[in-house]
């Protein structure tokens, strides 16, 4: 049977867990979808930040000396790679929702959200369909 499941992904700096992040969209699946934690230090950052291809709480600036991250909302101090040690994760965890019925008809793949609704019992009466 399907279920629908929700994403939360934080990213945590330096052991800090400042910033929650939309990476993934919800899903509807049997069962959760495995994601991989990405785990990013001074010599893969760039690489791995282009990989993600998205909006991230942080920027990284090539100076004089190596580089430098900082944060968009300068709740904390850059982190320069000339000075201290860099460990950024980004983990996402799935959990199982009870959507709404905005959530199913919003949801991005119809055919997923009407097997959903088949599998509950919720389905077109055959005098609805000469309505629609």
């Amino acid at each position: 049977m399907l279920k629908f499941y929700v994403p939360e992904t934080i990213v945590s700096i330096n052991n800090m867990t400042p910033f929650s992040i939309d990476l993934h969209y919800d899903c509807i699946s049997e069962n959760p979808p495995e994601t991989e934690n990405i785990k990013m230090n001074w010599n893969n950052i760039e690489y791995e930040r282009n990989q993600i291809d998205i909006w991230l709480p942080f920027g990284i600036t090539k100076t004089r000396r190596g580089l430098k991250l900082f944060f968009w909302d300068d709740l904390f101090t850059n982190v320069k790679q000339w000075k201290e040690d860099l460990n950024v994760e980004i983990k996402t965890t799935w959990t199982e929702y009870k959507p709404t019925i905005k959530d199913i008809i919003n949801f991005r793949d119809s055919d997923k959200a009407i097997q959903y609704l088949v599998e509950r019992g919720l389905s077109m009466s055959p005098l609805m369909k000469n309505f629609i």
